[in-house]
């Protein structure tokens, strides 16, 4: 995320399969190639760069640039329905993102309420009715 020279370390966020945290990490330990942005893993007992996974991280981040693209009101219209592409880890601010059925357009950050986020699934279809999205 941030290499700083100054005080030699570099700080991470580390996603595991239970847990995401952040941490300082020793220049040192990183590959010298590293930049900001790319993904590393542990192969054999060392950090290195994961040219694969950073390729995927950087579709996802294009993804997310080119739905902030599309207005929020095109995923507001009346009884239209959508897709739900993904939605946040944290279910005390819930939000999703949704894409048209015919995924030309996709939007993240959309806000909802506790009761929606607990039952939409990845994939699943919402409508919006009355100003505001229920399960389709």
């Amino acid at each position: 995320k941030n290499l700083t020279p100054e005080t030699n370390v570099c700080f991470v966020h580390r996603i595991t399969e239970t847990e995401r945290i952040f941490e300082n990490i020793e220049l040192s330990d990183v590959p010298a190639e590293t930049r900001i942005g790319d993904v590393l893993g542990w192969l054999e007992g060392k950090l290195t760069v994961s040219p694969v996974v950073t390729g995927e991280v950087l579709k996802i981040r294009q993804r997310i640039i080119r739905s902030l693209e599309n207005s929020l009101e095109d995923f507001q219209i009346e009884g239209a329905t959508y897709v739900v592409c993904d939605k946040s880890d944290d279910a005390i601010k819930p939000k999703f993102s949704l894409k048209t059925e015919d995924g030309d357009k996709e939007f993240w950050g959309i806000d909802i309420d506790a009761e929606l986020y607990e039952q939409i699934e990845y994939g699943s279809t919402v409508k919006f009715e009355n100003g505001k999205y229920v399960i389709a």
